[in-house]
């Protein structure tokens, strides 16, 4: 699987004995953090839901092999004290573990990505991961070789291949990324596949890190930040525009900001229009079209789309991806149920006529404006106290619509009405407390931002 080496001998036979048991542990973990990759890979390409299972079991395995290594490399340490290159030797070793479980914290993501794919028809363009996969598991396992063998050679190319490795992942999300607008219907699994090929990136990191940690091991250099160093170097003849592209790769917190408070503006935005809807067929005005709750839904995907972009092209998040992901998709609920309902309420305006639902409608209302307050509270800073006591408004928000729900349905199957007229006004009652239920998930995601911030 990967090449073998006999380092000098030490005067110290128990010394050699107890790196090359440090050595051997440190292959071990990354041949299974190989199989653990492959097998993620070809359960996404093959569909093979088995193959993604027992990449997930494998993780297991490695994270206990990363603490072996920690504590058999402070053992040598302790014991032997050792210093020049036999110290080098050691720390690589150590420093490699982390990196190696990453590459195997990839796979399970990637595996559990795999799964949820297979569950739908298959995408043709699943078929973009397999040279990312080729190239990033080529760096992965050259970059092990060059430690073992100390191949400094072999570690400075593994270094310089991956920008094609970034560039591959780049236009693979341009490509994904497109469809996603072409074929909003498979959004979701478009999304799996980006965040795929950004895992696959991420274990070309994992390997250049390896590689840059072969060359400190055999040669003393250390070859980090290089890139960075030449760049400060030359800093004083820099143009202007030069900043731009660190800018656009570090990223902007402002823009994660402005799309998700644009996102809860919309809404709110949709609540509101429906305030309007029910408030004019309760006085037997004539009702008004869809037009303003699709306009507010397709603005809410325009947006949630755009937060997907510049994920993809943003190395650097003011929140972690995996939360953006989360609040915003939760956001697009809210005018999505909203619109379910206006629809209800077009098809049968007569069954409405005279049917209050004031009290609901203030209860909405309330639940949309605290949800966009809190939204705008996370670029203000992180402050906890001030979003529990938002998110206990939600709360208790949800607790009474549920209440007012059942009083209603109540009266409604108590009361004079047909059963078409039953089934009618009970769809909209439950679609009215849904909205508020998404409305309270938004609040959720939120306050554990800011509680994992805090």
């Amino acid at each position: 699987m990967f090449g073998s080496m006999t380092p000098p001998k030490h005067i110290l036979g128990t010394f050699d004995e107890a790196l090359a048991s440090l050595r051997d542990n440190v292959l071990m973990m990354a041949g299974l953090a190989e199989r653990s990759l492959d097998r993620a890979i070809k359960g996404l390409l093959k569909r093979d839901d088995n193959l993604c299972a027992n990449a997930i079991a494998d993780d297991e395995e490695i994270d206990q092999l990363e603490k072996q290594i920690d504590k058999d490399g402070v053992d040598v340490l302790l014991r032997f004290q050792p210093v020049a290159s036999d110290l080098r030797r050691v720390v690589a070793a150590m420093k490699l573990s982390p990196n190696i479980e990453r590459v195997a914290d990839q796979a399970t993501n990637i595996a559990r990505r795999a799964r949820k794919l297979n569950q739908h028809p298959p995408l043709p363009e699943s078929e973009l991961i397999a040279p990312i996969h080729a190239h990033a598991m080529s760096m992965f396992k050259d970059s092990i070789d060059a430690f073992v063998r100390e191949d400094v050679d072999l570690a400075r190319a593994v270094v310089a291949r991956d920008d094609a490795l970034d560039k591959m992942n780049k236009m693979a999300n341009r490509r994904l990324t497109e469809r996603m607008a072409q074929d909003p219907e498979q959004l979701r699994g478009y999304l799996n596949l980006i965040f795929v090929s950004r895992c696959l990136e991420r274990v070309g990191d994992h390997a250049t890190n390896i590689a840059e940690d072969a060359v400190y091991a055999a040669a003393a250099q250390d070859i980090r930040h290089q890139a960075l160093v030449c760049l400060t170097s030359a800093r004083a003849g820099w143009p202007t525009r030069t900043m731009f592209s660190i800018r656009q790769l570090l990223g902007h917190d402002d823009k994660f900001y402005d799309l998700l408070e644009a996102s809860a503006e919309q809404a709110d935005a949709s609540v509101h229009h429906l305030v309007a809807l029910l408030g004019k067929v309760e006085h037997y005005d004539s009702a008004e079209s869809l037009e303003q709750f699709v306009h507010s839904r397709r603005k809410d995907k325009q947006i949630t789309q755009e937060l997907t972009e510049q994920l993809c092209k943003t190395f650097v998040t003011p929140l972690e991806r995996d939360d953006i992901q989360a609040l915003a998709a939760s956001l697009y609920k809210i005018p999505k149920t909203v619109e379910k309902i206006g629809e209800r309420v077009l098809i049968c305006p007569s069954d409405m006529h005279g049917v209050s639902f004031r009290k609901h409608l203030d209860l909405l209302d309330q639940a949309a404006e605290c949800v966009l307050d809190m939204v705008k509270d996370l670029r203000k800073g992180i402050d906890a106290p001030r979003a529990r006591e938002k998110n206990n408004r939600l709360q208790n928000i949800e607790g009474d619509a549920d209440k007012l729900e059942l009083d209603l349905l109540r009266d409604l199957y108590h009361g004079d009405y047909d059963a078409k007229h039953v089934f009618f006004l009970r769809d909209i009652y439950e679609l009215l407390e849904k909205v508020i239920d998404r409305c309270r998930d938004a609040g959720n995601i939120i306050l554990q931002i800011v509680l994992k911030y805090s």
